[in-house]
């Protein structure tokens, strides 16, 4: 495990890990989504490399900016940077999360 986050209502945990089998994507992360009251297994595996062929060089961080929605840095080849973006706890991408330019 690399990194956890709670949902601000505390009812779910994003555990950040690496896949770490023998398969030829061994080493993308997954972000694995527990509720709180039952840890026995997770509700949800969300695997970067195989729902959107993104990665990070130094990682993936699932961190949650709502009770349903984690924000994490990634990107594809041919990206220059690795955007920030807004994903549902269920793995679907919302959007590229922006931010206005204060100058």
């Amino acid at each position: 495990m690399y990194y956890a986050s709670f949902s601000p209502n505390e009812k779910f945990v994003a555990l950040s890990v690496r896949r770490d089998d023998a398969t030829p994507t061994a080493g993308f992360p997954q972000t694995l989504i527990y509720k709180t009251d039952d840890a026995s297994r997770p509700v949800q595996i969300i695997d970067f490399q195989r729902s959107f062929c993104m990665y990070s060089f130094l990682g993936i961080w699932g961190e949650f900016i709502t009770d349903s929605t984690l924000a994490v840095s990634m990107h594809k080849d041919g990206d220059i940077a690795s955007p920030l973006w807004e994903i549902s706890v269920t793995g679907k991408k919302i959007r590229q999360l922006t931010f206005p330019d204060k100058r």
